[in-house]
């Protein structure tokens, strides 16, 4: 769910929930958890990317301190 890189930077690669599930505040808890490791860890930079069509939980990564500080766009290959 989460790492930490060799520059001291942590990233929460993934977290899904069931539409369903999504009210029950799973998901927060989930990014608490790994906030909290990152901490633990001592980490200094922490990260999130979203996919494309996951715009909805950008609301729920705001609530947490998180910025936009860059968009990554990449070319599809046929």
């Amino acid at each position: 769910m989460s790492s930490i890189s060799s520059y001291n930077t942590g990233e929460i690669e993934s977290i899904f929930i069931e539409p369903d599930y999504r009210s029950y505040h799973i998901g927060s808890d989930l990014i608490s958890r790994a906030l909290d490791g990152m901490d633990t860890c001592g980490v200094r930079r922490k990260r999130v990317s979203v996919g494309e069509s996951h715009e909805e939980v950008w609301v729920v990564y705001r609530k947490f301190g998180f910025y936009f500080r860059m968009t990554i766009l990449e070319q599809k290959q046929d």
